[in-house]
């Protein structure tokens, strides 16, 4: 939702796809022409690694444009992704200037010009009070939206339907051995939560992504730390914006 938002507000049409799977299909719908391919790395079905080795394998494709997309900043996971063939990286939470200045370096002339940047605040008619929300910079929160409160309060509330229940979810999936699924609800909340300007969450949330990866001792307290966080968070913006 977050980087369809900024993609349009730069002029761009944008098709979105669940996963690796699904963009491969849309890729190989007759008559269709993309410009780049904006890559999520950790998706469930099939990841992003594998769906762009698909894609330069099939060779219809071996000079699109690829940026991986992913919460994870480490140069490995750097290295992976130009292993796997794509061209440029971005990391999570997304800066809508340095995608802006990604997409120009891959693809100059396929971008409209624009009057504004994109961090250039929103007119009077898009603005609104926030309410109280502990646990959350909104300041920081706000700018990650191009200062568009509207945008910003969609994003909170969809983080909330969102993961409100992930806690209870990575205890299931741990209970059941499910580390794959642990992992990837820890990792897609430690993006979504600097997005939002929620520090201490983002944090707890690395410390159970790599508790769970490493098989680490300290899981449990990781666990319980960061459903304290996420409950601060997620309390916060349902009462703010009176959610049930």
């Amino acid at each position: 939702m977050i980087a369809r938002e900024i993609l349009e507000s730069f002029g761009a049409i944008v098709e979105t796809a669940d996963n690796g799977r699904h963009a491969l299909e849309k890729l190989a719908e007759p008559g269709t022409n993309f410009d780049i391919v904006l890559m999520d790395i950790q998706m469930p079905e099939m990841d992003g690694l594998e769906a762009t080795r698909q894609i330069r394998a099939g060779g219809k494709h071996a000079d699109l444009p690829i940026i991986a997309m992913t919460a994870h900043s480490f140069e490995d996971e750097k290295l992976r992704c130009q292993q796997a063939g794509m061209n440029d990286f971005l990391s999570k939470p997304i800066d809508p200037t340095l995608m802006q200045q990604v997409l120009l370096r891959w693809k100059p002339n396929a971008m409209p010009t624009q009057k504004n940047s994109p961090s250039t605040p929103s007119t009077v008619t898009d603005t609104v009070e926030l309410p109280n929300l502990p646990g959350i910079d909104k300041v920081e929160g706000l700018s990650r939206m191009m200062n568009k409160p509207r945008l910003y309060e969609r994003i909170l509330c969809d983080f909330y339907r969102r993961f409100v229940g992930e806690a209870n979810a990575i205890r299931k999936a741990l209970a059941t051995n499910d580390r794959a699924t642990a992992e990837r609800g820890a990792h897609s909340c430690k993006g979504l939560a600097g997005s939002i300007g929620a520090h201490e969450l983002q944090a707890a949330s690395l410390a159970l992504e790599v508790a769970i990866h490493e098989n680490a001792k300290n899981l449990d307290d990781c666990l319980d730390d960061y459903a304290a966080k996420l409950a601060i968070v997620s309390t916060g913006i349902a009462s703010g914006f009176k959610l049930e």
